[in-house]
């Protein structure tokens, strides 16, 4: 039940923060909102602002920000304060602002996540923090907890003195002195060599430590972080449209999964999967695809070109293929995920 919750509230946040780009921008243009609607199907709740009618509706899965005069063919698209009766650079703002706000949430859900501390290794102790099963340390009954404090008589007092003699000494027993509940204990292993890193390894991980930030650095790491996942979203992109990864792509089936593992992960992990999946939302809108905001986007740069807008039937039929495309899309992210659900990969 609260796995469902959360994944309700995940999709609504996204929503909510694309829909308001909209809203906020439509507002301070002097555009009149008539509705914003978070979900589609029946109205399950809402209320009459000064000129807007919200709502919540029940269906979660998406929204909208309906506007005074916003379809070709509207008796009011000649009003004063219709979308329509706006300058296009001004309904190129209204539209974009959507997408943007995807990365504005991406940008506070990471500060938060700075801000509240994020898990590093800490090298400054030799305590074990974690034990990898089948590996010499494992066999060797090394537990998690332990602190190494010498290595063939060699004392050890950091993390990285601890790795640079385990890393080259591969395939040679070593003496390790370590403390288990302030009580010395000898222990005897020989580091395997790992060959993706080419060095020998115990099959342990470092303690770790929460590192906090305060509210700027937390920020400029928020858009870093932001900018970083950005760049990996296009450059994935990019390899699967020519060819050089598979496609893979996730539908709602997929993504409440993976916000149902992130749960389970913890708040930072879940926090920043909704971040990323945040980015993608963002990227994926500005798409030049009819129907999305990138389409809409791409007609007002051509009318800004031509210096009138784009036949209202050529519009209508772009953005009846762009939905079939989208459709398409949907199915084939959703076969996929039953796919994942029903075949799971090797574990």
């Amino acid at each position: 039940m609260l796995v469902t919750l959360i994944i309700i509230i995940a999709f609504s946040l996204l929503v909510v923060f694309h829909e308001f780009g909209h809203y906020i921008i439509a507002k301070l243009l002097k555009v009149k909102v008539e509705k914003f609607a978070i979900g589609f199907g029946p109205e399950w709740f809402g209320f009459k602002g000064k000129e807007t009618h919200y709502s919540v509706n029940l269906f979660p899965l998406g929204g909208y920000v309906r506007m005074l005069g916003d379809e070709a063919g509207d008796p009011n698209a000649k009003a004063p304060r219709s979308y329509l009766a706006q300058k296009w650079y001004k309904r190129a703002a209204i539209v974009a602002f959507g997408p943007v706000m995807n990365f504005v949430l991406a940008i506070l859900l990471f500060t938060i996540i700075f801000m509240v501390g994020v898990s590093v290794p800490d090298t400054s102790t030799t305590r074990i923090g974690y034990v990898y099963e089948n590996t010499p340390a494992f066999k060797a009954g090394i537990k998690e907890g332990d602190i190494v404090t010498k290595v063939n008589n060699q004392e050890i007092k950091g993390w990285e003195e601890l790795t640079k003699i385990i890393q080259p000494n591969y395939g040679k027993e070593l003496r390790l002195e370590v403390l288990r509940d302030k009580k010395p204990l000898i222990l005897r292993l020989i580091p395997e060599y790992d060959k993706e890193r080419k060095v020998g390894i115990l099959g342990i991980r470092s303690s770790q430590k929460l590192e906090r930030d305060n509210p700027l650095n937390a920020f400029i790491k928020g858009c870093a972080e932001t900018y970083s996942w950005t760049v990996i979203t296009l450059k994935a992109i990019w390899w699967m449209v020519s060819g050089q990864i598979a496609p893979e792509v996730s539908g709602p089936v997929g993504i409440a999964q993976m916000i149902s593992v992130g749960v389970k992960a913890g708040f930072a992990s879940l926090v920043a999967f909704i971040a990323v999946l945040s980015i993608n939302l963002g990227v994926f809108n500005l798409f030049p695809i009819p129907i999305l905001d990138g389409g809409h986007i791409l007609f007002l740069v051509i009318e800004a070109i031509k210096g009138k807008p784009v036949n209202a039937e050529k519009v209508k039929i772009a953005q009846t293929i762009g939905l079939a495309l989208l459709l398409l899309i949907f199915l084939f992210a959703t076969y996929k995920d039953i796919v994942r659900l029903l075949i799971p990969g090797p574990k």
